[in-house]
């Protein structure tokens, strides 16, 4: 059965999937820890829709004989996502313990980098997981099934407002009714944040290793909306609607003339500390009166612009290289220092126009190598990226470092600089150095 069929029609409300159950979720003997928990996953694989938006998601055929005691089923008639995403795949598989489910995720997304059909292909694996209770993994009411889907799918949706490559474990706050972006609400309390100053500036510290540590303390900058009910939301989002609506350069600004005035008001703060990391949306790399705005900025503040890094997002090189060399040779002349993604965690083809960006930084997700400690492949991968990182002279940021032991794997490593839940948690206290 197809999968695109099921989630199509879990979207949009309908119940025929449930002649298809037992061929999505296969029966399997009771027993083990877990009792009768079993968990479900959805993994959508995007392909971008430049290169090859019709070619089918079982053409990484392997990926599936690898893996064929999960129960895997795949979608192989495509359809179309969302404009940004392009070609949508779907997977689904069921397994009783959720390590075995972890390792066949980690194992999917080495596959689909590994057997990649075209040089010029990229694609970005999201996953929604959800846990149910049923006997031998069989799901007896359709109610109850079309429930799990539609949990599966909203964790899913979730993941892909969070980045690329992210899991996302289906919780209440997640379901649809409550997940789905409404544009026009959203629009709205953008609008009200930059008018009655209703965003709110957030920093999380980043752990630099001994060698750096002199250099004075390392925050990532980031920012909250706060709703009509006092609520404050992730960038993850409101920023997409931001960007859609090309709002996201007047939050940029607002982030960056926050940050300035709270770095210059206090001179012993400013002399504690080495870097503060502040990302950029696609829009503003492009943005030709951002310049202007900046250099005025620092003037205003007396903020020394070295101790300001922006990180660009990450960009198809080949529609916005002519706009991003000159905004990097600008913010380099002013003194900023500049971060960008990784050329491992890039697809074959967008690593050569990334090559010709001089940054001083370099960004890895720790979750892309989440089987460094046992992996003997991946931990050479780590040490790679590592050492590209040095031959080209930047240093090595690994983010998303939420387990105490990834940490201090790549504290053993030699990165630079290490961020995540393990480090410190992100907090309205501003530059607070706490772990």
């Amino acid at each position: 059965h197809a999968l695109c069929a099921v989630i199509d029609d879990i979207r949009g409300g309908n119940t025929v999937v449930w002649n298809h159950r037992e061929d999505i979720i296969p029966g399997s003997q009771p027993g083990g820890s877990q009792g009768n928990l079993h968990h479900f996953a959805f993994l959508s694989v995007d392909s971008d829709p430049i290169t090859d938006a019709k070619r089918p998601f079982n053409e990484q055929g392997d990926t599936r004989n690898e893996i064929g005691e999960s129960g895997l089923r795949c979608k192989t008639n495509g359809n179309t996502d969302d404009a940004q995403t392009g070609q949508e795949h779907g997977v689904a598989f069921r397994f009783r313990h959720r390590g075995d489910l972890d390792r066949a995720i980690h194992t999917i997304r080495r596959m689909l980098t590994e057997t990649t059909v075209r040089a010029s292909d990229r694609r970005a694996l999201f996953v929604g997981v959800s846990a149910y209770e049923a006997a031998g993994g069989i799901v007896t009411e359709a109610a109850t099934f079309n429930l799990l889907l539609t949990q599966v799918d909203a964790a899913c949706q979730a993941a892909k407002q969070r980045g690329r490559n992210t899991t996302v474990t289906f919780t209440p706050e997640l379901s649809r009714s409550q997940s789905l972006i409404d544009n026009t609400l959203w629009t709205r309390r953008i609008t009200a944040g930059l008018q009655e100053n209703r965003f709110h500036l957030t920093t999380q510290l980043i752990a630099s290793s001994k060698v750096l540590q002199s250099e004075g303390e390392v925050f990532d900058m980031q920012v909250a909306l706060e709703d009509e009910e006092g609520f404050w939301a992730e960038p993850s989002v409101f920023m997409p609607v931001a960007e859609r609506l090309q709002l996201s350069p007047q939050i940029d600004r607002w982030i960056v003339s926050q940050s300035l005035v709270q770095l210059g008001q206090d001179p012993s703060r400013l002399a504690a500390i080495g870097r503060v990391r502040l990302r950029l949306s696609p829009s503003t790399v492009i943005d030709p009166d951002w310049l202007t705005f900046l250099i005025d900025a620092f003037e205003t503040h007396g903020v020394p612009a070295r101790h300001i890094c922006f990180e660009l997002p990450e960009l198809d090189m080949r529609l916005s290289q002519s706009a991003v060399l000159p905004f990097c040779d600008a913010m380099r002349a002013i003194g900023c220092h500049l971060a960008g993604p990784h050329p491992l965690s890039l697809a074959a083809a967008d690593r050569s126009g990334w090559r010709h960006l001089r940054l001083d930084e370099v960004v890895l997700d720790a979750s892309s190598l989440a089987g460094l400690q046992t992996d003997a492949a991946e931990r050479l991968m780590a040490e790679q990226a590592l050492q590209l990182a040095r031959v080209r002279k930047q240093r090595l940021l690994v983010r998303n470092l939420h387990d105490p032991e990834m940490l201090k794997a790549w504290q053993l490593l030699g990165a630079d600089y290490l961020e995540g839940m393990a480090v410190a948690r992100s907090t309205p206290i501003l530059f607070n150095t706490a772990r």
